[in-house]
């Protein structure tokens, strides 16, 4: 069953590849508020493959997003060096559009990956630290693998097409370049751990709305430190992200009470889902038991960490 993981760690591999060559071409709080588009593609491909009903807020939610993805990217495109009257060739600006099409290209993976997660963790049987565990394998194979190919894959002019060798060469002679390599693991790592305790002390909601300073930190230090413009069309931009994401989170609430299901809505659905989570326990624990020694205590807890993306965690203890 671990094989299933291969797809999503493809999705991932491909999503954040996709990211980091747009960075390359567009500025960090541009490259940061296009992220958030991932609501817009993950909204609609759980209403299209997941069969998920997406109530009118939700609608709204992704209208607000798209619109602000909208905004930020047509801001980047103004405040690119080529976009002035002056400029003799617009090919800034179509380097900066490149790259804001390659960020929200990376979205689309992005909400492939959390829809093929929910699909595979809720059917499957899938404990939520074997699914991470086996797509970080999985990424690391299928890593290995390109950067080989692309060692030995040759440009028009003879080099390689990504060359591994002379990264590791940099590497060695910057330690700086280390420094930043490993401050970035460690910072996704931490991201992420601090993200999944948020969501199981407090809520997904509460989540999104922290979620939102990271984008704040990212344009403040742009601003101070990394010469990009103040244009307040970004504000604009990011308050109509921040706030489609929160509405689709709950986090902010509309004030028509008829965008939103009825309490006997809720609990229908509450119940649909309580139904396939105590078929899979029930399924998973006559597999564990079957397979486990005599006299062994099974705990098992259910964490949906999004409306979104769902986490199945099991612990087995004697």
């Amino acid at each position: 069953k671990t094989a299933v993981c291969a797809a999503p760690a493809c999705c991932d591999v491909i999503a954040t590849s996709l990211m980091y060559v747009g960075l390359t071409f567009t500025t960090a709080s541009t490259y940061q508020m296009l992220r958030g588009s991932v609501v817009l593609f993950t909204g609609a491909f759980s209403a299209i493959f997941l069969k998920r009903r997406q109530w009118p807020f939700h609608w709204c939610a992704i209208l607000c997003v798209f619109g602000g993805t909208l905004v930020v990217g047509y801001v980047s495109l103004l405040n690119a060096p080529g976009s002035s009257p002056e400029a003799a060739a617009p090919t800034d600006s179509l380097l900066m559009l490149f790259g804001d099409v390659l960020i929200i290209l990376a979205q689309v993976f992005v909400a492939v990956q959390m829809c093929i997660e929910e699909r595979f963790v809720a059917g499957q049987n899938m404990p939520a630290l074997l699914a991470v565990g086996c797509e970080g394998v999985w990424g690391l194979l299928g890593l290995c693998t390109l950067l080989v190919g692309l060692q030995h894959g040759r440009r028009a002019d003879g080099l390689p097409l990504e060359d591994t060798l002379d990264a590791v060469a940099q590497v060695c002679n910057q330690p700086r370049l280390l420094i930043f390599l490993f401050g970035n693991s460690l910072s996704i790592a931490a991201f992420n751990a601090f993200g999944i305790t948020i969501t199981k002390m407090s809520s997904a909601a509460y989540r999104m709305v922290l979620d939102s300073t990271r984008t704040l930190s990212v344009w403040a230090i742009g601003l101070a430190f990394g010469g990009e413009h103040f244009h307040w069309l970004q504000v604009v931009g990011f308050s109509l992200l921040a706030l489609g994401t929160m509405l689709y989170n709950e986090a902010v609430r509309l004030p028509c009470s008829g965008a939103y299901p009825t309490a006997s809505e809720r609990m229908e659905e509450e119940e649909q889902r309580a139904a396939r989570r105590v078929g899979h326990a029930l399924q998973l624990e006559e597999q564990l038991l079957a397979d486990s020694e005599p006299n062994t205590a099974l705990k098992f807890d259910d964490f949906y960490s999004s409306p979104h993306l769902s986490r199945w965690t099991t612990q087995m203890t004697k």
